[in-house]
């Protein structure tokens, strides 16, 4: 019985997902990011031009790109910002984020967990520098953005990935409980490898029945296994 309970709830929070994710947003994403575009980040935000200033990200604040900022050569244990729940603004402003190589025995990402804020205009990874994040933990969360979500927003945001890992895998963040995610003109390119799940956006939900996923115009080409 218990196991039928959890195999309907997984289902009730599909339906959720796909009614949200109807077949005429399955095209791919309107060309954006290219850097001839104009950009106006916002009034109070930081500009962010090398890899020790993304390094040093702060909760609270929003940041935008000023150009590619290429982090081969550099590996990191678990995450590249080491700030739990992120609550503020990336805004790539049509640049790129390439070279980003992860390790972990545990939970990865970009972000450290519980991403709450809003990723736009930028490209994680490229086609020929993706982001990479080997992960050992089969009871992990890992994700291209952080292992586990809060309330968040994603606008044209461009993933290339390679990740491989034993636990949970996703595109975005691998888990989320009682959340609102919204992505829109988004798209996953690469691969994505888990040993327990995988999946475009998320993989599981603590309470599916309370976690609401919106995503329109907006395309999964990765290669995705479990």
């Amino acid at each position: 019985m218990k196991r039928l309970i959890t195999i309907l709830t997984l289902v009730s929070m599909l339906m959720t997902v796909v009614a949200a994710f109807p077949m005429a947003s399955m095209a791919a994403p309107a060309t954006f990011g290219t850097v001839d575009e104009e950009y106006t980040p916002a009034e109070d935000s930081i500009a962010i031009s090398t890899v020790a200033e993304f390094e040093a990200i702060e909760n609270g604040k929003n940041y935008h790109l000023t150009q590619d900022i290429d982090f081969s050569g550099k590996t990191y244990t678990g995450c590249v910002v080491p700030v739990r729940d992120f609550n503020g603004t990336i805004d790539g402003c049509g640049y790129a984020l390439t070279g980003i190589t992860i390790t972990t025995e545990g939970d990865a990402g970009i972000f450290d967990l519980w991403f709450q804020g809003t990723m736009k205009n930028i490209s994680l990874g490229s086609e020929d520098a993706p982001v990479t994040i080997t992960g050992t933990n089969g009871g992990a969360s890992v994700g291209v953005v952080a292992g586990t979500s809060g309330n968040c927003t994603f606008e044209n945001v461009k993933i290339y990935a390679d990740v491989d890992a034993k636990g949970k895998t996703a595109g975005f963040m691998a888990y989320m409980n009682d959340n609102v995610i919204t992505i829109d003109n988004c798209a996953v390119y690469g691969s994505i490898r888990g040993g327990a799940t995988a999946g475009f956006v998320v993989t599981s939900s603590g309470n599916p029945h309370t976690s609401t996923i919106t995503i329109t115009n907006s395309v999964n080409y990765a290669n995705i296994s479990s």
